[in-house]
């Protein structure tokens, strides 16, 4: 054979072998992937070596590529995707006949904050870490994912709850509603330090708010706070279908004996007759107060007094900066009280701890007064203003 044929012979044989490697068809057989660390901190983003085991099996000699485009970060009952890692990983290698091949890819993996934040949030303790590899030419793929278990360490502790201010989403501490109208309430919380806040939202509806009030959970939730600072927590929609007082706390877990969480009560009307007479100009009643006497220094241990009146369903003590004239009912209308509280037609006195005081600056004076609220939200009595110096 001369030199030409050859030659010829050879490039012949060369594209042949470079045409059989290429075309070479395999199946992923296993993915394996170990994790270090397999644990985070919920304070922090978190660093993971990933070491990933990719077992190929050919059916022929040749190069395979195995390649995963993405990770995703799931919940633990794998529905909820938190996250996902756009890295890539890939990997070129020749196949032997007969022979498995385990392709090793290692990933230095970054868990955002936000992820586990949000694994948090919905009340997770582990985040799974999703990989699906696909092979080519073989066009097969499998997945498997790595566990990382979620440490606290201690982060609830690291919050210190300095105060708690509640008011209704129109900034008043207190409400007198219609039956089935929209009313939530917000939570301003001053804290210190960062970590895991788990509280609930609580509810006492009527009748129970005329004797003792009996709490039913409206809402739990957990919520990761960063370092020291404010944060406000919004409440579910409240119940309002049933006529009555209601009484509103956020209850902060695990519960602090030692901290005085306040307590928003609101009236609901129940709905009015349109053929009934309205008494909104109907002269209200005069109602009794004993104490505080008039321009006194307001203290926290303040005690208000008043005499019940007929037909109330609950009481409100009001602060206004001005006093208004009031005579008839639609005129009570005109402005709204800075600050108060509503009490239970069964309670005659409250001191002023009882009272919301964020509203109040101090060396302001104010006046004062309380109503008298019917079964239908209606007033029917008030008490002549009084001023008190705060």
């Amino acid at each position: 054979m001369n030199r030409l044929s050859t030659t010829w012979l050879v490039t012949l044989l060369s594209t042949l072998l470079s045409s059989l490697s290429f075309n070479a068809s395999a199946r992923i057989l296993s993915v394996q992937g170990t994790n270090s660390p397999t644990k985070v901190s919920i304070t922090s983003s978190a660093r993971s070596q990933i070491n990933w085991n990719v077992v190929e099996e050919p059916n022929a000699i040749g190069q395979a590529q195995i390649s995963s485009t993405e990770g995703l970060f799931f919940g633990p009952s794998r529905e909820n995707l938190l996250g996902r890692s756009s890295t890539l990983l890939s990997q070129t290698r020749a196949l032997t006949r007969d022979m498995n091949t385990t392709f090793l890819f290692r990933e230095s993996l970054v868990i955002p904050q936000s992820v586990i934040r949000n694994a948090m949030d919905r009340g997770f303790n582990e985040i799974l870490y999703f990989r699906t590899f696909q092979d080519n030419p073989g066009g097969t793929s499998l997945g498997n994912f790595v566990t990382f278990s979620i440490s606290s360490n201690n982060a609830v502790s690291q919050v210190t709850l300095r105060q708690i201010k509640m008011e209704f989403d129109n900034g008043q501490t207190s409400a007198i509603i219609a039956s089935n109208s929209k009313l939530t309430a917000n939570a301003i919380v001053s804290y210190q330090g960062s970590g895991l806040l788990e509280y609930r939202w609580e509810i006492a509806s009527p009748p129970t708010t005329s004797g003792q009030p009996v709490f039913s959970p409206l809402m739990i939730r957990r919520e990761f706070l960063m370092a020291g600072g404010q944060v406000t927590l919004n409440s579910p929609t409240l119940p309002t279908s049933i006529a009555g007082t209601y009484l509103l706390r956020l209850n902060v877990l695990p519960s602090d004996e030692q901290f005085n969480v306040p307590t928003l009560r609101y009236f609901v009307r129940s709905q009015i007759n349109s053929n009934e007479q309205s008494t909104s100009e109907t002269e209200i009643q005069t109602l009794t107060v004993s104490t505080p006497a008039d321009g006194i220094k307001l203290t926290l241990q303040t005690q208000f007094v008043w005499q019940p009146i007929s037909g109330a369903k609950a009481y409100q003590i009001e602060f206004y900066r001005q006093p208004l004239r009031q005579k008839l009912i639609s005129q009570a209308n005109d402005n709204m009280p800075i600050t108060g509280v509503i009490v239970p037609s069964l309670q005659t006195s409250l001191t002023m701890k009882q009272v919301s005081t964020s509203h109040l600056q101090v060396g302001s004076s104010y006046f004062w007064r309380v109503i008298a609220i019917a079964e239908n939200g209606e007033k029917i009595g008030a008490s002549e203003f009084r001023s008190i110096n705060y």
